[in-house]
């Protein structure tokens, strides 16, 4: 069983303000020190995205981040350096069809109906409450050079959240999924073992 108080407390979301409020993109894991990981959605970004904040799912707090980049979907940035981080798989580990794996994101609550009953602007400090921290727990069904396909449905927000080995070390970032009344979900990751 993972310890999800110790993933918990090296991830967190990555969100902008908006004159609307508060607009949750995603998760983010830290890999080192002041060393962040996440995903974008879409295609890459025209240039860097700007006024990125990470609100720590330890404790709430809100920090600025910098240093945007992308790589096929991942996005590495600086932020706070949270003095633990998660473990990232040996390099050269393999991963094989139906080795089991747990993914750990936190879903955009934003628009959920527990926060718009109560709707006025969102700021971090009414939102922080709301953080509920999801998990897929299932197997590897499919893999490409590249990426991998786990079973399960990845919520709008938990991109870019930690896929972990049953060992508890990082094996991916989740890259999100489609969908389909006609079939079983799958949530796709990039593989970083």
């Amino acid at each position: 069983m993972h310890d999800l108080n110790r993933i918990a407390n090296c991830s967190g979301v990555v969100f902008t303000r908006t004159t609307a409020g508060l607009q949750h993109h995603a998760t983010a894991w830290c890999v080192g020190p002041g060393e962040w990981i996440t995903a974008w959605p879409g295609d890459e970004p025209d240039e860097p995205v700007g006024g990125l904040s990470l609100m720590l799912a330890r404790d709430g707090s809100v920090h600025p981040l910098s240093g945007w980049e992308y790589d096929g979907g991942v996005v590495g940035l600086r932020g706070p350096d949270i003095g633990v981080a998660l473990a990232v798989h040996p390099e050269g580990a393999v991963l094989h069809k139906r080795d089991r794996l747990f993914a750990f994101g936190y879903p955009d609550m934003i628009d959920h109906p527990t926060i718009r009953l109560a709707r006025r602007e969102l700021t971090p400090e009414l939102y922080f409450p709301y953080f509920c921290p999801w998990t897929l727990q299932g197997h590897l069904c499919l893999f490409t050079s590249t990426d991998g396909f786990l079973t399960g449905r990845c919520y709008p927000g938990m991109l870019g959240g930690a896929v972990l080995a049953e060992d508890g070390t990082v094996v991916g970032v989740l890259l999100g999924g489609e969908a389909s009344p006609d079939h079983p979900p799958l949530t796709r990751f990039r593989r970083l073992a």
